[in-house]
């Protein structure tokens, strides 16, 4: 068991390298460097007026994805900022244990949240006052599914296309594949989460050491912020990271 305080290889680090870590992740947004595996408008070949509508589409989702992993990361799984969060200068942490009540949101909530901000992102990143052809947009609707090491993405954005008296209606979906160990890490977090409970003073070492994960604990008088790491897998030069509070 590791006592809090030790100097050990999980780093204990102060609440402002943690705030300067999450500002460079928002100023680079660059995304999980690991990348998308692509849907079928890579494999489909459709006409140059409705492909352009199509790459729209599709690199607005891609920038919707790369802002949202980063978000429920730091949010602790949440799109919204929830009633039960820890203010910073920087950012809200999300508790996921509270008064000593476990509060961390379930899987399939984290998966509904992910949906909701990219349903959001898309409604507005995509004008449809921009393209030659006429073209008019159905309310996106996601479906996200997180996994222990990728998450899915299914975007169905349906379009209606005129141009040159000629009408089309694009259904197809839009399907990504990122490759991010967010179902493991939350995995590890809830474990972490729940050995606090029991004894915040004390950490399983081992439990740390076998995830692959690089975990730093910060203690913030009655409360202590977890940073899941995944140096395998960065964003602006920074790993990605799950960050929520325990009290």
């Amino acid at each position: 068991m590791w006592k809090r305080g030790q100097s050990t290889a999980f780093v204990i680090v102060g609440i402002l390298v943690i705030a300067v870590a999450i500002l460079l992740t928002w100023v680079k947004q660059s995304g999980v460097e690991s990348g998308f595996e692509t849907d079928i408008a890579a494999r489909t070949t459709f006409p140059p007026h409705i492909q352009a509508v199509r790459s729209v589409i599709d690199s607005c989702l891609d920038e919707a994805i790369n802002e949202g992993v980063i978000i429920l990361g730091l949010q602790g799984g949440y799109y919204q900022q929830q009633k039960a969060t820890l203010p910073t200068e920087i950012a809200s942490f999300s508790y996921w244990a509270k008064d000593g009540v476990q509060v961390n949101p379930s899987l399939e909530r984290m998966q509904t949240e992910m949906s909701r901000l990219l349903q959001d992102k898309m409604a507005l990143c995509v004008n449809p006052n921009k393209f030659t052809a006429r073209v008019t947009l159905e309310t996106p609707a996601v479906v996200t599914t997180i996994q222990d090491s990728q998450m899915n993405v299914q975007l169905n954005y349906p379009v209606s296309i005129t141009k040159d008296g000629s009408a089309s209606q694009i259904k197809e979906p839009y399907n990504k594949v990122i490759n991010i160990q967010l179902g493991k890490m939350r995995a590890l977090g809830v474990k972490v989460m729940r050995g606090a409970l029991l004894d915040v003073n004390n950490i399983d070492l081992s439990l740390l050491l076998d995830s692959g994960f690089h975990v730093e604990v910060t203690p913030l008088g009655d409360d202590v912020v977890y940073a899941i790491k995944d140096k395998t897998n960065t964003m602006g030069g920074l790993p990605y990271q799950l960050i929520f509070v325990v009290n």
